[in-house]
């Protein structure tokens, strides 16, 4: 997609419409100079891009960690290895069909072809292997692929059959250029990103912050390519044969195009729509090329605006003026900016980490009292449910509901400083648990935690317990699993039932019933063993 092309500009006498089409022969047999060719916003938008993706992986790797440990960060980490592999098989698949049903490009299959691919690889100072194939249809008209050093270019074969040729070598240099530019210019560098990112529907919204730098790259390709072909001619001729087709596009007259350009950069709904988009619109690479030829060649610029209408010269004076993209490119990226996107980043992964594991009972009690083995032997469902903090002066900035104020109020004097009410997950919410709050014992040592669910009748508690001792055998703590019954008061009386067990992360588990109150408790700590925290419970630990 890009500007429309014509036959070459008309005098100043009457005649038809100019096109849009200005002239630009610049080359030279020197290898390009690579940085003086990109979009000037593409290495900003590349730090926009880095620092999202940055934020966003490393805070969903501290939730899951803290939330279910290292076992299920290591795992999602290899199926995330696993899905990169599978993609990299599959396109090893794809590329084994392409040798069997396309043509590869060679000295001996196509020698014009491989010829223009070897002129431009020099000019470009491209020097790693590329499989070239023409196909009999390719969406596009030609594609590129760029994954863990498989690199393939795909062009399809009607195209280069109306290219070959003296008098089209330039248009198919240009089409060439364009993917060995993005190539050299590792325009693909996250493509691993897009593809989590298209395969995870939570993560939909990062494509906001990753499609502004995929337009730069675009943009990038247009570049690199019009100054290979040393042409501007060839370069909308490729351009509109692959948006309208060779006979509509010399058709199509400047002032035209650039009306529509300027209405869809002057009102916000086209640009809205562009937002998330990771290909520009045609209008806008349109001007950006005008842009780009502007600063190369701003000679060749002022002799074509010579010879348009007084109405298109001055609308294309006023759409140079007010372009970004007329300026050159950074010869390095801009330290200041670099500086900035790191402290920024760092900033927010730290305050997030700070959040995460330094507050007490925030995401931490989570990760001790709610692993997945917990969470499924408790609620019955096969994952934790995060626990947000409710009471005054936590991070929600919520006040805790009556049950949990009354819970609250009836924790033991030894640790309540640490204790704070959290928000009553779903799935507890479905079995009739109306509070919840959890405490850090400095008995249980740095990685324990103690949470008090409150039930609103004692059948709902009974239940949930006995499905989460189910299996548990019968005897106090001292050998290893159990679980028994226990008194209090005088005379005695039966008060509830405690169990003791190893959680499926490793953790050592202990459980208690209040049946006076519809309490259920339940410590952990990775520095106890069983039969101390027996002991521990022994003393006085349960509400008041």
């Amino acid at each position: 997609m890009g500007p429309p092309t014509v036959p070459s500009p008309p005098p100043p006498a009457a005649g038809p419409p100019a096109r849009a089409a200005p002239p630009y022969r610049a080359t030279s047999a020197a290898p390009l100079d690579i940085r003086s060719l990109l979009h000037p916003a593409e290495h900003s938008r590349l730090l926009i891009a880095l620092s999202s993706s940055a934020i966003v992986f490393g805070v969903a790797a501290m939730a899951v960690y803290a939330l279910d440990g290292w076992k299920t960060l290591a795992g999602l980490a290899g199926a995330l290895a696993a899905f990169g592999a599978l993609v990299w098989l599959l396109l090893q698949v794809g590329r084994s069909r392409l040798l069997g049903g396309a043509v590869r490009v060679s000295e001996t299959t196509l020698p014009e072809l491989q010829s223009v691919f070897d002129e431009v690889s020099a000019r470009l100072d491209y020097r790693k292997h590329v499989d070239v194939y023409v196909a009999d249809k390719v969406d596009g008209g030609s594609a590129m692929t760029s994954y863990l050093g498989t690199r393939l270019i795909q062009i399809e074969g009607g195209l280069v059959a109306e290219l070959l040729g003296d008098e089209h070598r330039a248009e198919l240099t240009y089409l060439m250029a364009r993917h060995i530019g993005q190539l050299k210019a590792r325009h693909q560098r996250l493509f691993p990103i897009f593809l989590v990112v298209s395969a995870v529907d939570s993560l939909k919204f990062l494509q906001f912050f990753l499609a502004p730098y995929f337009r730069a790259t675009a943009k990038s390709g247009d570049q690199l390519a019009a100054a290979c072909c040393g042409d501007i001619r060839a370069t909308a001729a490729v351009m509109n044969r692959l948006l309208v087709g060779k006979e509509l596009g010399p058709r199509l007259v400047v002032n035209g195009v650039l009306e529509q350009a300027a209405t869809v950069r002057r009102r916000w709904l086209p640009r809205l729509a562009q937002m998330f988009m990771s290909v520009p619109h045609a209008t806008n690479r349109y001007l950006n090329l005008l842009a780009f030829f502007a600063r190369v060649a701003p000679e060749e610029i002022y002799a074509w605006r010579a010879t348009l209408d007084e109405a298109t010269a001055s609308r294309l004076t006023a759409v140079l003026r007010t372009s970004a993209n007329g300026r050159a490119p950074r010869r390095r990226p801009n330290p200041v900016s670099m500086l900035l996107a790191i402290l920024v980043t760092g900033g927010v992964l730290a305050a997030c980490g700070w959040l995460t594991f330094a507050t007490p009972g925030a995401w931490g009690v989570a990760a001790s009292t709610n692993t997945p083995a917990h969470a499924a032997r408790l609620t019955g469902h096969g994952s934790a449910a995060t626990l947000a903090p409710a009471q005054a002066g936590s991070p929600s900035g919520q006040t805790p509901p009556a049950a949990a104020q009354q819970l609250l109020a009836r924790m033991p004097p030894g640790f309540a400083r640490t204790c704070q009410a959290i928000a009553v997950p779903a799935a507890d919410a479905s079995q009739d648990a109306d509070a919840e709050v959890a405490c850090q014992p400095a008995a249980l040592g740095s990685g324990g935690y103690v949470t008090y669910v409150h039930y609103r009748t004692q059948g709902a508690m009974q239940s949930v317990y006995a499905d989460l001792t189910r299996g548990v055998p019968s005897g106090n703590c001292t050998p290893g699993d159990g679980q028994g019954s226990y008194r209090q008061g005088s005379p005695s009386q039966l008060v509830g039932q405690y169990a003791c067990y190893v959680g499926g992360t490793g953790h050592h588990e202990f459980a208690w019933t209040d049946t006076r109150l519809s309490i259920l408790t339940i410590a952990t700590s990775d520095s106890m063993s069983l039969a101390d925290l027996y002991g521990w419970w022994l003393g006085d630990t349960g509400p008041e």
